[in-house]
């Protein structure tokens, strides 16, 4: 299965770097606007991007580009 493309500025996420799946989402939390990467396999998250001024879709983005950071193929 190839990456999920998240809504977030059409950034294709990376696999689980833990387990290997592909169904990753990102997830968050609008009282302090702040997002991660979320496996829904394994449940591994992070790292949390934060949105100061209350860019949501660019914190998505953001969360979603440090979740591609540590993704890597399981060995």
């Amino acid at each position: 299965m190839a990456p999920r493309t998240d809504d977030a500025y059409a950034v294709a996420l990376q696999p689980c770097p833990f387990c290997g799946s592909s169904t990753v989402h990102i997830d968050g939390c609008d009282q302090v606007p702040h997002y991660w990467g979320q496996c829904d396999t394994c449940g591994a998250n992070g790292p949390s991007a934060y949105a100061p001024d209350g860019d949501q879709a660019m914190t998505e983005a953001l969360a979603a580009a440090l979740w591609n950071q540590r993704a890597s193929p399981v060995v």
